[in-house]
């Protein structure tokens, strides 16, 4: 296993006590059940609440007039994705994804098992002389090769560094015209090498009856170096593509909606339109909803059951808290009339799933920069003795299932929730002496305030039930704040 992908759903912060984190816990769990039903089985996925607390939340309009990608969006899907400690299901989103990524290829080379290693040393043995001549004619005309330019290709001895970088991809053409680069078995099996060699000086010449000669005392690990020739390569151009991307190799153009400024990035596909998003959050009939019921146990506590998981007592102002419009802070149970039980219902009406793709490596045309397959070889290849990528050095991530190295593969946003408390043994008359209807409201559900807001961003109503008691408290986002 190399990278996880998850698909994103926004849920609400993380506290490390265990009865929070149990009652979290199931608030994810009821969350993820309703996105399962309603887009996972469309989309083939897994939705895993993300926590909002140290993120914001997602900028949905991801590409502006210019086909240029929101800033703000990009540094949300570039996230690493980690899960919570304590609580499952349940991540978050830390460190750009792509720094972690090319740390990660950093630490990854080519290398041979022993049984292919031995092959290979004994028919370069044979084959000595041939390399031996190859380098000396490459080194007279050109000048000496170091450790600095075999390290910069991949390659370990001068005579890889001429046949598989400076042939295979210089004279070739293939550098410069971004295409992989020559096979050696093309090359040993040409009737006409210097026809495959558009690029190669004129100097070069000389060397080409050695080259074909060493080639051919190659033949049988031919396949074996090709091996190793075309995993460098690859590992070269994800970290060319990573650490510097541009337009021309799959990077993007980002925009900064604050001031206009622009850089290119890291490529990420999204292919939904800004204004499909529009519609699905208009589309208010499709509902989420989360039903909670609560009773006070203290003056300071309360035991909340979701969705009929079992009662857990928590503190009662870390389970949801309201900010008035006077900077007073409440509880569920700070107003008169309110009895000692209530039920909690919140409702996202309007949802949209954006799905979000890394730009993979595309051989052919040389672009892209994100391939799981060498990341998951070198996984794989821990503490075996076979050929391929291996880690050179511990890159500190776990990549199983689970593990921290997780990535976006989508996010599903809604518009805020509509919070609706009812008190089915509460006075009416008694509660409306102490709460002002229609106010402005901050809701805090788990700690974290809903919304990035200066302003209150909830409005209140309050309907007396049909039987002589209990009353009904809604709490719907104001439109008068829902900005972009």
């Amino acid at each position: 296993m190399s990278t996880q992908t998850r698909s994103g759903i926004h849920g609400l912060s993380v506290t490390t006590s265990d009865p929070q984190s149990t009652v979290q816990s199931e608030y994810y769990k009821a969350l993820q059940n309703q996105a399962d039903q309603a887009v996972g089985s469309i989309y083939g996925v897994r939705i895993t609440p993300i926590s909002q607390a140290a993120v914001g939340g997602f900028n949905y309009i991801w590409e502006n007039p210019s086909l240029n990608f929101n800033l703000g969006t990009y540094g949300y899907v570039n996230s690493r994705v980690v899960p919570i400690p304590g609580v499952s299901p349940g991540a978050q989103l830390t460190d750009p994804i792509s720094t972690d990524y090319d740390n990660v290829l950093r630490r990854i080379a080519f290398k041979y098992s022993t049984t292919d290693q031995a092959k290979i040393n004994a028919a370069q043995t044979a084959a000595n002389a041939q390399a031996t001549a190859v380098v000396s004619q490459y080194t007279s005309s050109y000048g000496p090769i170091t450790q600095q330019m075999m390290q910069a290709v991949g390659v370990t001895t001068p005579i890889d560094y001429i046949i598989q970088y400076v042939v295979a991809q210089q004279w070739s053409c293939t550098l410069q015209q971004k295409q992989p680069p020559l096979s050696l078995t093309q090359m040993e099996q040409a009737r006409d090498l210097q026809a495959l060699l558009p690029c190669m000086p004129p100097s070069g010449a000389n060397m080409l009856s050695s080259i074909s000669l060493y080639l051919s005392n190659l033949s049988s690990v031919l396949p074996l170096q090709q091996l190793s020739m075309n995993a460098n390569w690859l590992l070269a151009r994800l970290l060319a593509n990573t650490e510097t991307p541009t337009t021309a190799n799959g990077g993007m153009t980002t925009v900064d909606p604050n001031n206009g400024s622009t850089a290119v990035h890291v490529g990420y596909t999204i292919n939904t339109a800004v204004t499909a998003i529009q519609n699905d959050l208009a589309n208010t009939g499709r509902t989420l909803t989360i039903n909670m019921s609560t009773s006070q146990t203290s003056q300071s506590t309360m035991s909340v059951n979701v969705a009929g998981s079992g009662a857990i007592n928590v503190p009662m102002d870390w389970f949801m808290s309201l900010g008035g419009s006077a900077s007073a802070e409440y509880n569920l149970y700070s107003f008169q009339g309110t009895g000692q039980s209530a039920s909690v219902s919140m409702t996202f009406a309007g949802y949209s799933f954006v799905p979000v793709q890394p730009n993979q490596f595309q051989e052919d045309t040389v672009t892209g920069w994100f391939d799981a397959s060498v990341i998951a070889q070198a996984v794989a290849s821990k503490g075996q003795d076979v050929t391929g990528y291996y880690f050179v050095a511990d890159p500190g991530y776990d990549f199983s299932a689970g593990g921290d190295f997780g990535m976006l593969n989508g996010v599903l946003i809604a518009n805020f929730p509509t919070i609706t408390i009812n008190y089915q043994d509460g006075s009416y008359s008694k509660f409306m002496e102490s709460f002002s209807e229609s106010s402005s409201w901050d809701v805090r559900v788990f700690g974290i305030k809903i919304g990035s807001f200066s302003q209150s961003l909830y409005k209140s109503s309050v309907q007396q039930s049909s039987q002589s008691r209990g009353f009904t408290v809604t709490f719907t986002p104001s439109t008068e704040v829902l900005t972009v």
